[in-house]
């Protein structure tokens, strides 16, 4: 029983209205969710619906700064580091059916999460890995 409910939930990436230059990352219910994809060339992400846009960090270690799509660069802050959890291989040649961190490009002592128990609208941001690793709020999986 999970916050009063049996029924299995899945949780994705969404930009609540769109896809838009500007737009937070949150957590939502999957259906009809804009997917992200992750790109090899230059370790982005990207929702499918807009590839021109960029998941891009606006800082750490709190919720008010939470990930945001912009117009895609090439910069240091558009790209990460993927790796199985808790040690593996970076990039994705590594089981994509297990969960894996997201780690801002070069510093994986930092995490991508959503701190909590899933709830919807919750905001993606970057912490230090220690906290989200205890609560498993580190670990990301393939949907779909």
């Amino acid at each position: 029983n999970w916050q009063e409910t049996r029924r299995e939930t899945f949780w994705c990436w969404q930009c609540r209205g769109g896809c838009k230059v500007d737009k937070l990352i949150e957590i939502d219910h999957c259906e009809g969710a804009d997917y992200f994809q992750y790109y090899g060339e230059d370790n982005s992400y990207r929702p499918f619906s807009n590839p021109e846009l960029c998941v891009t960090e606006d800082g750490f270690d709190k919720e008010s700064r939470p990930l945001r799509l912009k117009k895609c660069d090439g910069g240091i802050k558009q790209k990460w580091d993927n790796s199985g959890y808790p040690n593996s291989d970076v990039g994705f040649n590594f089981d994509k059916s297990k969960p894996w961190e997201i780690h801002p490009e070069s510093k994986m002592d930092k995490c991508v999460t959503q701190m909590h128990h899933p709830k919807a609208h919750e905001r993606v941001f970057i912490r230090r890995c220690h906290k989200p690793r205890i609560n498993t709020t580190s670990k990301w999986v393939t949907y779909g």
